[in-house]
């Protein structure tokens, strides 16, 4: 946080800024649950105004999708928002592929997203992502020994 504060003095992109204000807001949800009306509210209004900024940002959409994957529905959470959102972080990411070289926020955006299909139950929407990760990064051992096996177990009861 100290060096978010920094890079603001700085004028560093304010989109950015904002969007990691978010994400560590969701983090101290985690780490005090009882705080989440509060943390969540700050998080919500971090990631709205990174994406007033800047839309095209995918890190904020990233941001907005975890906010609604993880808030309880009664309180306007939705996982299908969320997906909508990583699919767009996803598309705006693909647009620069020299920039996805080594990029971990891709992989993990790609898992994540698998994920959540899993979640609502939509297995195959789930097999297509996790085989886009391992097409482009063939040895990420989490979705090649975890994750995809398990979703293939998944699938074979269905």
């Amino acid at each position: 946080e100290k060096n978010l504060e920094i890079l603001e003095e700085k004028n560093f992109d304010p989109a950015l800024i904002n969007s990691y204000k978010a994400a560590f807001w969701g983090f101290k949800i985690d780490i005090q649950p009882i705080k989440a009306p509060i943390y969540g509210r700050r998080c919500i209004n971090r990631v709205n105004e990174a994406l007033e900024l800047n839309n095209q940002l995918p890190f904020a959409h990233v941001q907005y999708g975890n906010a609604y994957f993880y808030m309880p529905a009664v309180f306007g959470g939705s996982k299908q928002v969320a997906i909508e959102h990583f699919l767009l972080a996803i598309k705006q990411m693909e647009t620069s592929p020299e920039e996805l070289k080594n990029n971990w926020n891709y992989l993990s955006l790609l898992s994540l997203t698998a994920q959540s299909y899993e979640e609502l139950n939509e297995f195959g929407k789930a097999q297509v992502i996790y085989e886009k990760a391992l097409k482009f990064e063939p040895n990420f051992k989490w979705i090649k020994d975890e994750l995809y096996p398990d979703l293939k177990t998944k699938l074979k009861q269905q």
